[in-house]
């Protein structure tokens, strides 16, 4: 048993290779970018003689602006599909299709807020990464040699100061923990002699 839908104005397209979409107008006609409304025959410029020609169809009524144009009837249906609801799923062909049919400014939008996360993640990750540079928690990480490192208990003491030495993470052996100490001018004479 074949599922119905109902549609209260639908529309054949022709797409290329001869593929037919088809859509119901209803839903989309108030959320239409305005030049792809022209070519759906939505806008009331569309109808106006003087402004523009009526939308172009073919003898059996379809409307045939997609194939003219080359656009694929899944590339055709992601476009309806991101106006009516918003989701994309190619990114890349549904912007080069959006761009034949006009643009879109929700698709705009879209864009704009997907590259400013994606500067801000990069941001993030960036801060992140010269973060974890002046501030290693392990000796591996500590690829500017700034602090000299000591796997102990929790409860190791230098000596000196408790202050001069700081816990930092777990080394994944047994119980001990790196402590380490922030390397000083004079720890690093100690060392090349």
């Amino acid at each position: 048993m074949a599922a119905s839908v109902n549609m209260s104005r639908p529309e054949v397209i022709l797409c290329a290779n001869d593929n037919i979409a088809v859509i119901d107008m209803a839903c989309i006609q108030t959320i239409c970018p305005p030049i792809l409304a022209r070519f759906l025959g939505l806008s009331e410029d569309s109808i106006s003689a003087t402004c523009f020609k009526k939308a172009a169809r073919d003898e059996q009524g379809r409307l045939t602006f997609a194939k003219h144009l080359d656009i694929s009837r899944s590339s055709f249906q992601a476009c309806i599909t991101f106006i009516k609801t918003g989701y994309v799923g190619s990114i890349e062909v549904l912007v080069r299709t959006m761009d034949i049919l006009g643009g879109s400014e929700k698709l705009d939008a879209y864009v704009a807020k997907n590259q400013a996360e994606q500067e801000a993640r990069k941001d993030y990750e960036l801060e992140k990464l010269l973060s974890e540079r002046k501030n290693p928690m392990t000796p591996e990480a500590d690829i500017d040699d700034l602090y000299i490192w000591r796997a102990a208990q929790t409860g190791w003491s230098q000596g000196l100061s408790s202050e001069d030495w700081s816990i930092t993470v777990h080394t994944g052996i047994c119980i001990d923990y790196w402590w380490r100490k922030r390397r000083s001018q004079e720890d690093e004479l100690i060392e090349e002699l």
